[in-house]
């Protein structure tokens, strides 16, 4: 049977069992120009990046020395268990034995299909969005994950789309990739960019499929590509395994891997507010790193 990448449980277990750095197709430098070049295209002076996936890969801490602070890399998994084990490993590397928040990533376990998780983590970081979403195959885990049961009509949705009543008593079952760009929309700042890596070119083919785009006509789910555009794509070389005995394997054909940069449209986003349930585990584990990070920063203001 194909792993488990839609449960939590599988990721867990898997860091757990093996907490060494693993980065999924290529090593992080060679996603580092692009990188550079995509944050040097924004017009403001310091651009907020979201990791999304980041699990163990060293890709979390090569973003970290591209920006102003550290604390403009927010770092998200799926795996409390990579969460810990990055936020552990930043505070070893960079003898991090204070509190100060700007000196260190942020790292909060996050279900990306889940919106009550979204929305958590849009409310409580950054006001303004973030300009760059790095992606390095975590799309490729989420495509293989069960489709997501969501509530209709749909929380999220194109400012302006006419809705009924906020009642949300219906529910369908949608592709987990539109859900994830949805989702990922209304975590986005104006002009932001997305960089996907995945070993698919195909990975997008559902933007402009007309099956796929019935289903979610059928499915009364918003379509995504309202919302992000394909801007370019590139190929990328897979990394060439190197067998025990230290000899390339002759004629083995080169393997390909896709880098997809997506544009947010211009299409705003419109929430409507009542689907939050506070009482969700996350949002109070949230709202508590909240108070107690701003119970430090008047601590560390004091003390100056």
């Amino acid at each position: 049977m194909p792993p488990s990448y839609g449960d939590r449980s599988y990721w867990d277990a898997r860091f757990l069992t093996n907490p060494a750095h693993f980065d999924w197709l290529v090593p992080a430098p060679v996603l580092l120009s692009l990188v550079q070049s995509t944050l040097s295209s924004f017009p403001i002076p310091q651009p907020h990046i979201l990791h999304i996936g980041c699990g163990t890969s060293e890709l979390s801490f090569a973003l970290r020395g591209l920006t102003a602070l550290p604390s403009h890399v927010f770092n998200i998994d799926f795996s409390p268990a990579a969460i810990e084990a990055g936020r552990e490993e930043e505070r070893k590397r960079y003898n991090l034995f204070h509190n100060n928040p700007e000196q260190t990533m942020r790292w909060v376990s996050v279900d990306l299909l889940s919106l009550d998780d979204v929305m958590m983590l849009k409310n409580g970081s950054l006001a303004g969005g973030y300009s760059l979403i790095i992606d390095k195959s975590t799309s490729d885990a989420i495509s293989c994950a069960e489709d997501v049961a969501v509530t209709l009509p749909y929380p999220v949705n194109a400012a302006g789309t006419h809705r009924p009543v906020c009642e949300h008593n219906e529910t369908t079952k949608v592709h987990p990739m539109a859900v994830l760009m949805v989702h990922m929309a209304a975590l986005a700042a104006h002009n932001a960019k997305w960089l996907v890596l995945s070993y698919s070119a195909h990975r997008f083919d559902f933007l402009s499929t007309d099956a796929a785009l019935e289903d979610l006509s059928a499915a009364r789910f918003i379509n995504p590509g309202l919302f992000w555009r394909i801007a370019a794509t590139e190929e990328i070389d897979a990394r060439e395994e190197v067998p025990a005995n230290g000899s390339p394997v002759v004629g083995r054909p080169v393997t390909k891997h896709t880098l997809y940069t997506l544009e947010r449209t211009g299409v705003e986003v419109e929430i409507c507010p009542c689907h939050i349930d506070i009482h969700n585990p996350f949002a109070q584990t949230w709202n508590r790193s909240q108070r107690n990070r701003s119970r430090r920063n008047k601590l560390i203001d004091t003390s100056v």
